[in-house]
């Protein structure tokens, strides 16, 4: 992001450097030839000498000020320009990193910003904002933002899953028992959808409490401390879950949908270059997708464990995905 911003800082700050030097020899030549021709003493001279190093150092601090307010201002457009993405930590998003770390993006220098963003929630609040450009959601999310005229559209489905788990405290083993219990998932979206039809398959005697938990590393946590009774979670936090023995009580794919999604705001589909950096976006993104497809993932095993924070013995266990394609249209719902 900084390159093109660095390159014009150090021309600007050589530039500067050199008219200082000639401006202060230029000034202390004409003090020496005034001195010598009014036979001023030599404490004379080398008082002037000293304030003018002094004015010197005055403006070149103006000028570093006015070099650095330059620089945001390079940076600032340099952000405008670039297409912003929101991921999260989550194995859809993959794809997305793999991208970055293949070069696919290379020949696009500063076109392109990815910011791993811990909770969706954010990623579409920011889209509608026009912060990003790109993020991760799902189709509920997607369908109240649209139904509020915010103008969202997709770019894709994932195969993105969730499992409901319990804590092993709750001793909950089904899904009926979950009454009178606290499950953490997140408001109007694909979680609370899913909620819903699992509590409408197993109903329960007692009202189920669902409580806001947007964060899936939070919702890890929760689950380790005791903190809740069950919670949904996406791989890869599902692997490290299933390994500490928390009991599965029900799994999105059971009902046939993809739920989670890549979208985009349809105001950026109407300018031309956005709409060339999202095609550009949409086919780096293709690109990783099919590599993983074909070679697995072992090869990003340290780019996995950083960004996803999952322990050796999670990766070791992922179980197969596979990536799907994203695609720009006009017309996507």
């Amino acid at each position: 992001m900084l390159s093109a911003a660095k390159s014009y800082a150090f021309r600007e700050q050589k530039l500067c450097f050199w008219k200082i030097i000639v401006f202060f020899f230029f000034i202390l030549w004409r003090i020496c030839i005034f001195a010598l021709m009014k036979r001023l003493p030599l404490y004379t001279l080398l008082m002037v000498c000293a304030l003018l190093l002094t004015s010197c150092g005055g403006s070149s601090y103006k000028e570093k000020v006015a070099l650095r307010k330059e620089q945001t201002k390079v940076q600032q457009r340099l952000e405008q320009k670039a297409l912003k993405i929101g991921i999260t930590p989550t194995i859809d998003c993959l794809p997305v990193l793999v991208a970055q770390q293949e070069g696919y993006l290379v020949g696009m220098p500063d076109s392109f910003r990815i910011r791993l963003m811990p909770l969706a929630i954010e990623i579409d609040q920011a889209l509608v904002q026009g912060k990003l450009n790109v993020g991760v959601s799902d189709v509920k999310r997607l369908e109240r933002a649209n139904a509020k005229q915010q103008q969202l559209l997709s770019l894709g489905k994932t195969n993105l899953y969730w499992l409901l788990v319990a804590s092993k405290s709750s001793r909950i083993k089904e899904p009926r028992q979950l009454g009178d219990k606290l499950v953490g998932m997140t408001r109007f979206s694909a979680l609370d959808y899913l909620t819903d039809r699992v509590l409408a398959d197993h109903p329960t005697k007692e009202a189920v409490y669902k409580i806001q938990v947007n964060d899936p590393m939070l919702r890890l946590e929760m689950l380790h401390n005791s903190a809740v009774d069950a919670l949904w979670l996406p791989e890869p936090q599902i692997t490290a879950a299933r390994l500490a023995g928390y009991p599965v009580l029900a799994d999105s794919r059971k009902y046939e949908q993809q739920l989670a999604l890549f979208a985009t705001r349809a105001a950026d589909l109407k300018q031309s270059t956005r709409s060339a950096q999202l095609q550009q976006f949409v086919e780096a993104y293709n690109r990783a997708a099919d590599l993983l497809n074909k070679q697995g993932w072992s090869a990003y095993a340290p780019l996995m464990k950083e960004q996803f924070k999952i322990t050796d013995a999670a990766f070791e266990k992922l179980p197969k995905f596979t990536f799907t394609h994203l695609t720009v249209r006009p017309d996507a719902q």
